[in-house]
């Protein structure tokens, strides 16, 4: 290899000698134009085919009349051998060397290595350079190749002298697909070189085993399962099947599922690449499908003694809920008990007894009443259906009063059924008071003493019909 290069060497430098000396040298000028990312010259004639080599390896050949090589990386820090032949006509071979060396190459990173892991991370680890000062600090960068946009590496990991080894990316799904990996070095005594590396990361990624599902019986199984990819979007797979204590198989596959006749208990495990990657990823633990239990079977006695615990834990939360909730109601809305009213249940017919407080404070006051000629007290309104509708007939009303009880009132003969009725009475220009009760009740309004020196009143009813 060496004296492969000395000639490409000495053939270059002849070629240069011979512009100087010769004007009409077909091919002149050879040079990188990096943003472009391709290899140039100035053409002076005719060209059969101009091939174009990286390190003695043919990449490509000339396009646009022969003008220049295309490359889709072009290196940012190690140096390499670019260089030109023809394919037909006299011999020539030119070369340059792209980029300059800059810094002592041994204090550079080495032996960058990056992989796509575990579906949403890539990390990239480099070691010291052998060559490096001891103030040296490493940091990591990815390039897009076509805006050659830059951004650092975000979670840095060091070794035990503190100098960066190791970095991770997080959400490799917001990274482009092909990238160019940097590691520059900073020392404040020398320079260092950069290192870098092109990765495409569907082609770095280690992808992890699915899991397998399985639903079977006697006669069939149909195992399922899902490879997760950010970068790969096709995959191989090989699943290894062992039925009962026979030797295991293996299935290469490209569908996400396989069926197994009359499966009885078996094991499987799995493994999955990408479809144009040759790299596998590491077998799934394996898994254990029990298919054929037998008529006869008996349940697992774990099965049994869980499906026992579930069951009283089922019915002691029944319980407890529905005690719970009754408690609740029946807190929220006790029952009503039978009170007596000591209005009505001492009336009988249309007398009325009036209570007293206590023969001592014992003081009753007259009262005037006003009726109508019936004997039933005169309606002020027809309710609030409107004028219009006549209020319904009522029995005679009966009326008593005195210091202690108040006022008391009853009318049980109320034609026809009325839903509530208002009934309101006036002392003097006191505010009314009102009160909404049911029809066949009797009525008990508190008169202050005050106004028992003059309690001349007027009772009002007014009926909401049905």
């Amino acid at each position: 290899m060496a004296l492969v290069w000395l000639m490409v060497f000495l053939t270059s430098v002849s070629g240069l000698l011979q512009m100087e000396e010769d004007p009409n040298l077909l091919i002149k000028n050879l040079r990188m134009e990096p943003g472009e990312r391709r290899l140039t010259w100035d053409l002076h004639g005719n060209a059969s085919e101009i091939m174009c080599f990286i390190n003695s390896k043919l990449i490509t050949k000339a396009i646009d009349n022969n003008r220049y090589c295309q490359f889709q990386v072009v290196p940012l820090c190690e140096v390499k051998n670019f260089t030109i032949s023809l394919t037909k006509g006299p011999p020539f071979l030119m070369g340059i060397q792209y980029p300059l060396q800059e810094g002592n190459p041994g204090a550079a990173a080495q032996r960058l290595d990056c992989w796509v892991h575990d579906v949403d991370f890539l990390t990239c680890s480099w070691e010291v350079g052998r060559e490096a000062p001891s103030d040296v600090q490493y940091r990591l960068y990815w390039q897009e190749l076509r805006t050659h946009r830059e951004q650092e590496c975000p979670h840095y990991e060091m070794d035990d002298r503190g100098k960066h080894v190791r970095c991770r990316f997080n959400d490799v799904s917001r990274l482009p697909k092909q990238l160019q990996i940097l590691v520059r070095g900073t020392s404040h005594g020398a320079r260092i070189p950069c290192l870098d590396r092109s990765v495409e990361l569907s082609e770095i990624e280690r992808l992890s085993p699915p899991n397998i599902t399985a639903m079977c019986n006697k006669s069939y199984s149909m195992m399922e399962w899902k490879a997760s990819s950010h970068v790969n979007l096709r995959f191989e797979y090989e699943l290894q099947i062992q039925k009962g204590s026979d030797p295991a198989y293996t299935e290469k596959l490209q569908e996400n599922f396989f069926q197994i006749h009359n499966p009885g208990n078996y094991m499987a495990r799995l493994k999955v690449k990408g479809f144009f990657r040759n790299t596998w990823s590491e077998w799934s633990a394996p898994q254990y499908f029990a298919c054929d239990l037998g008529e006869d079977a008996q349940w697992p006695n774990w099965l049994l003694t869980t499906l026992v615990l579930l069951g009283t834990l089922l019915a002691l939360g029944l319980a407890v809920v529905l005690c719970g909730r009754y408690s609740v109601l029946q807190k929220l809305f006790p029952p009503i008990p039978h009170m007596k009213d000591p209005i009505t249940d001492n009336l009988e017919g249309s007398k009325l007894v009036a209570w007293e407080a206590s023969r001592a404070s014992r003081e009753d006051c007259p009262v005037a009443e006003s009726l109508d000629s019936g004997g039933g007290i005169q309606p002020a309104t027809a309710g609030p259906l409107g004028p219009s509708l006549r209020p319904p007939e009522m029995g005679p009303i009966q009326i008593a009063a005195n210091k202690s009880a108040g006022l008391l009132w009853q009318n049980k003969h109320v034609h026809p059924p009325v839903l509530k009725r208002k009934l309101a009475f006036h002392i003097q220009d006191a505010p009314a008071l009102e009160r909404f009760q049911n029809p066949q009740l009797a009525f008990l309004a508190q008169v202050p003493p005050k106004q028992c020196q003059d309690p001349t009143f007027s009772l009002e009813e007014t009926f909401l019909l049905q």
